[in-house]
């Protein structure tokens, strides 16, 4: 596992992380002012960068089970909340 991509998948979610807030407190300020057309088009925003953060949180988890698989560490594949992998 190169620990410098896992380093900027780190990075990526932290920034994201923090536009999603920023995101959310939008939408909620907006919505509660009753400006409805400028709070969908926020969330329409905030789905598109929670999908975002979806994606490389599963991108993360999926190195890390690798390199924890490649040194002998079986992990479960049937937590609560979480999908099987395909294999």
């Amino acid at each position: 596992m190169d620990k410098q991509q896992l380093i900027n998948l780190g990075e990526q979610l932290r920034g994201i992380g923090h536009r999603r807030r920023e995101l959310a407190e939008r939408v909620y300020a907006e919505a509660s002012e009753g400006a409805t057309l400028e709070s969908l088009a926020l969330y329409r925003e905030l789905s598109d960068v929670t999908s975002q953060a979806i994606d490389l949180m599963q991108k993360q988890r999926e190195m890390l089970e690798k390199e924890t698989e490649h040194r002998g560490t079986q992990i479960p594949r049937d937590r609560p909340g979480r999908a099987r992998s395909p294999r």
